[in-house]
């Protein structure tokens, strides 16, 4: 028995798969979106093994690089930038390289369509927010001088008027966040974000 906590539902196309339990004291299992150390402890101490997913692209370098050590029994990556940065951090055998859970069929479902697509991600820092800005406007204007369709993706968080015309949004705790990103990915040709590790 499995408890599933399919937060932003990045595990939709893998709950019909376990025998599923809805409550996390009576499951053998916890699968869990991320890592909250005093709960992981809890139910570790139940005799319970947790497994943690990465729960965006990079929560897992961001993990790595904050000095907070994950408990969990077995860590699912997404990809190897996490990877490699967990591994640099000491992880090892709990580490899984999986994929992103939720992408289904992205390549087969591309749209085709005229020109080519920018998808511009900027980036939402946690500190220094107003410098990230300055950062994300510069790139921007850079890729406004190009012949290319931009489409800039923000989440509600972000102020739409200084990002441009074609502007796409999401909420990372609604559940259908995910499947709103591959939406969009199937219009996109080439994705530019800024990265701060």
């Amino acid at each position: 028995m499995v408890y599933i906590e399919n937060h932003n539902g990045i595990f939709d196309r893998i709950v019909h798969l376990v025998e599923r339990e809805r409550k996390p004291k009576k499951a053998k299992v916890l699968l869990l979106w991320h890592d909250e150390t005093e709960n992981i402890k809890y139910y570790q101490d139940l005799g319970k093994k947790v497994i943690v997913s990465e729960h965006g692209a990079g929560s897992g370098y961001d993990y790595a690089n904050t000095g907070h050590k994950l408990t969990a029994d077995k860590i699912l990556l997404w990809g190897t930038r996490s990877y490699e940065a967990m591994r640099k951090e000491g992880y090892n055998g709990e580490l899984v390289l999986t994929g992103c859970p939720s992408v289904e069929g992205l390549d087969s479902n591309r749209v085709i369509h005229e020109g080519l697509n920018i998808l511009f991600v900027p980036s939402r820092g946690r500190q220094n927010k107003d410098e990230f800005e300055k950062e994300n406007l510069i790139v921007l204007d850079e890729l406004n001088k190009t012949p290319y369709n931009i489409i800039s993706k923000l989440l509600q968080c972000q102020d739409p008027k200084k990002y441009g015309e074609n502007i796409k949004t999401s909420q990372m705790d609604d559940h259908d966040h995910l499947s709103r990103i591959w939406s969009i990915l199937r219009y996109t040709d080439i994705h530019a974000e800024l990265w701060h590790p």
